[in-house]
């Protein structure tokens, strides 16, 4: 279960004990969530990945959203992997017009799961995040 955590904020790189150089320690909590649902007979892999670069620079505007990862598997599943600031963020992008749009366009609701993120490596930008321990859920 994901708690309500704190905004995301650098601390003193000093806090940040036993870690290697370029390493940075960050406040708060960030989420990953993984959105999944099975795409229809009519989307192919060429009308998944059209669609997907048509939509990907409207998600520039969505608050609280670090990054997403548009996805698409041989399976027959497509969807995105996101990574917010806030877990009230995630929450409420899931919900209204956009969890709307994909039962319209997928029929079907999409599955989502929420994880806590507890450390990021980013090797194109030669940097390890690692993040604070918040209160467990309970």
């Amino acid at each position: 279960m994901i708690h309500v955590g704190f905004p995301l904020r650098l601390l003193d790189p000093g806090n940040a004990i036993n870690v290697a150089p370029g390493t940075q320690l960050q406040g708060g909590r960030m989420i990953t969530a993984v959105v999944r649902y099975k795409l229809p007979p009519q989307i192919d892999y060429a009308a998944c990945r059209e669609h997907f670069h048509k939509i990907a620079p409207s998600f520039r505007e969505v608050t609280g959203l670090v990054s997403k990862h548009f996805i698409w598997s041989e399976s027959g599943w497509a969807g995105g992997v996101y990574q917010w600031e806030r877990i009230e963020d995630a929450k409420a992008f899931y919900t209204g017009p956009w969890l709307e749009g994909i039962i319209q366009r997928y029929g079907m609701k999409p599955q989502i799961d929420l994880y806590e993120t507890f450390a990021v490596t980013d090797n194109a930008r030669g940097k390890v995040e690692l993040f604070k321990e918040t209160v467990a859920s309970k």
